[in-house]
């Protein structure tokens, strides 16, 4: 079998920051695993088109996981596929790919459709800027199946494919064990009465997808009805926003907030902030519903409250803005999660297993991806730059 050499582009900075600094890094970090695993690619590359190019690209651990890097010249002169993912391609180094027979793909793990939504009314330049490459495939998480992709596919005039999301626990181990911690449950009683419990909402408040509304809501809901269930909610990410008009009208009503029981908090790493901060997680989303912060909520065996459909039979699942639900789920999490704590964590394996970067399945899956764009019109060439 013909074997092809494949370059994802990204930024990759100091370790801490890499990892947690945004979702999109992880996902980069583990497809680049996955694709070491296939029999089609011959080399997998990170090419950093932010990095100062007087320095060395040398190959980086993180990890247990050692990445290989390259430069612009010699991806130019060796990708067959280069995915545009962390970075936005340059234009004359895609032009030279093509010219070779090479072929581009832009995989999207943002919401595409939200942030061309709210460039609009934020009156902000694109977070995508027309860079006139000429892409053979869009790929798109499976969140983002309904509202982005066929606008996408309209955009950019190519096929836009629903690709598998992955995820591993890895980050969530390397994390505990730099911090010294143990990153698991610890049921919060001993005897059949719930003892008050801290709750994290998490959401990162950048845009309508996720935000603290609905979880807030939820919290609410239950402190009315069992004040003596929640002893505080940390609302993170929101600490830039503490001053807003709107959230101070917002929360004003909240019985939650005037009794002093919720506070607004600046970001934290998952791992500090379940370990040190809270021992439940509330969440909601619109249309964003895969996400690895439940992912490795679940994996820690902590109650998750959340409205991912795409996970609706895990965690404690309410449908849509249901804050009544959540708050019923919320209650019923604080109130037997740890007397099922075992069966609760039996039940999430088949989860971690469905979306692991190892499943012969998800490396069967990317590398038909591969060999669909790869084959297509192979030998076509594109004409010189005028």
């Amino acid at each position: 079998m013909k074997k092809i050499n494949v370059a994802m582009t990204a930024s990759i900075g100091e370790e801490y920051q890499t990892i947690w600094g945004s979702g999109i890094t992880q996902n980069i970090l583990f497809l680049y695993q996955l694709f070491s695993k296939s029999d089609f690619v011959e080399n997998i590359y990170i090419l950093d088109l932010i990095q100062d190019p007087s320095q060395n690209y040398l190959d980086r651990k993180i990890g247990e996981n050692t990445y290989k890097f390259i430069n612009k010249e010699e991806a130019a002169n060796k990708i067959d596929v280069i995915i545009e993912i962390g970075t936005q391609l340059w234009t004359e180094l895609a032009h030279q790919i093509k010219q070779r027979g090479g072929k581009i793909v832009s995989m999207r793990c943002g919401n595409a459709y939200i942030d061309e939504v709210m460039g609009v009314f934020q009156d902000r330049p694109p977070l995508i800027p027309i860079n006139n490459v000429t892409y053979d495939e869009l790929w798109v998480l499976p969140h983002y199946g309904k509202n982005s992709a066929p606008m996408l596919q309209t955009l950019y005039r190519c096929p836009t494919k629903v690709v598998n999301y992955i995820w591993e626990p890895e980050f969530i181990e390397l994390a505990a064990s730099r911090l010294n911690t143990d990153y698991h449950y610890n049921p919060a009683s001993n005897n059949d009465k719930p003892i008050a419990r801290k709750i994290a909402i998490c959401e990162p408040n950048l845009n309508p997808t996720k935000t603290f509304h609905i979880p807030l809501l939820i919290c609410e809901e239950a402190y009315r009805n069992y004040p003596d269930y929640i002893r505080h909610v940390y609302a993170m990410n929101t600490w830039r926003l503490n001053s807003n008009p709107s959230l101070l009208h917002f929360v004003n009503r909240l019985d939650i907030f005037k009794n002093k029981a919720c506070s607004f908090e600046s970001r934290l790493d998952i791992v500090s902030t379940m370990t040190q901060t809270a021992n439940v997680l509330v969440s909601h989303h619109w249309q964003n519903g895969m996400n690895n912060l439940y992912f490795d909520i679940l994996y820690g065996g902590y109650p998750l409250i959340h409205n991912s459909e795409f996970m609706k039979d895990y965690g404690y699942y309410y449908e849509d803005f249901n804050a009544q639900a959540g708050a019923k789920q919320l209650i019923n999490a604080i109130e037997n999660h740890d007397n099922n704590l075992d069966n609760y964590r039996k039940h999430h394996h088949q989860l971690f297993q469905d979306y692991s970067l190892h499943n012969p399945k998800n490396i069967q899956h990317y590398t038909d991806l591969l060999q669909g764009v790869y084959f297509k019109n192979e030998a076509q060439k594109v004409p010189e730059l005028i």
